[in-house]
């Protein structure tokens, strides 16, 4: 990782005029851009209590026959994916299970991301449950997420179900993890072409997963301060301040509950 960056003071205005400075320093490097985000201060308290933390991985719960019936009855989206049957998770095939995972714990949202296993959906008849002939272990697909080649590592969890008599599973990717994740390396070579590239920030656009670049790239960047800045416990004070630094002109007419 190039440059660090030069501390400074550890309030949510700081960092992200940090983030910015850091950007527009290193915006041909991509690697860069990310060595310095992560190299902004922490657990300092900040303006008007403001506390910059590491987020806390939002703790999973059970999901019930009817939660799940209620879960795919919604169309695929930015958040919601569908897969009829388990990933080939082979090392020359993995890399499209950790290429989803990636896209999902990268994209900016206000709830948890799914991908749900056993359920075919297509746009013209919605969902129809097939069911999985076996369910993988939560703690082997954690480990197929080396730490030395992908940083941070994602956060998820595994939930197998049986429904109607079928065996279902939901991977569930909370908010609070770390991130951007992203490669350290270029992973998975299939010919000539590396399918998970060095540097790379994946994440959902709609129903597809897509390479963030330009004002993507930023937009995640910032829903990322926002998190780690923990602007969610300080008051309505600080949201205002919030939502005016992280793009937006200053007296720029907004609300605090606009997303980012």
């Amino acid at each position: 990782m190039d440059r660090a960056l030069p501390a400074v003071a550890p309030d949510l205005h700081a960092t992200v005029t940090a983030y910015d400075m850091a950007h527009r320093r290193c915006a041909a490097s991509p690697m860069r851009v990310w060595a310095a985000f992560h190299a902004m201060p922490l657990g300092c308290q900040g303006a008007k209590g403001t506390t910059l933390t590491r987020p806390v991985y939002t703790q999973h719960q059970s999901m019930t026959e009817d939660d799940f019936y209620q879960l795919i009855k919604q169309p695929e989206g930015n958040t919601l994916d569908y897969k009829r049957a388990w990933y080939d998770l082979s090392k020359t095939h993995r890399f499209k299970f950790i290429k989803d995972v990636l896209a999902m714990a990268n994209t900016p949202r206000e709830d948890p991301a799914r991908i749900v296993m056993g359920v075919d959906w297509s746009a013209e008849s919605g969902s129809t449950v097939v069911g999985l002939d076996e369910q993988p272990d939560d703690a082997n697909l954690q480990e197929i997420f080396p730490r030395e080649r992908i940083q941070p590592a994602p956060a998820f969890h595994y939930h197998p179900l049986r429904f109607l008599g079928k065996q279902v599973g939901i991977l569930e990717i909370p908010i609070g993890g770390d991130g951007p994740c992203m490669p350290l390396d270029d992973l998975e070579k299939v010919g000539n072409v590396y399918k998970l590239q060095k540097g790379a920030i994946y994440y959902r656009n709609g129903s597809q997963n897509d390479q963030a670049v330009g004002s993507d790239l930023d937009r995640i960047y910032r829903w990322f301060i926002k998190l780690r800045s923990n602007v969610g416990q300080s008051s309505k004070s600080d949201l205002q301040v919030a939502s005016s630094t992280l793009g937006r002109a200053p007296g720029a007419a907004h609300s605090p509950h606009e997303s980012p």
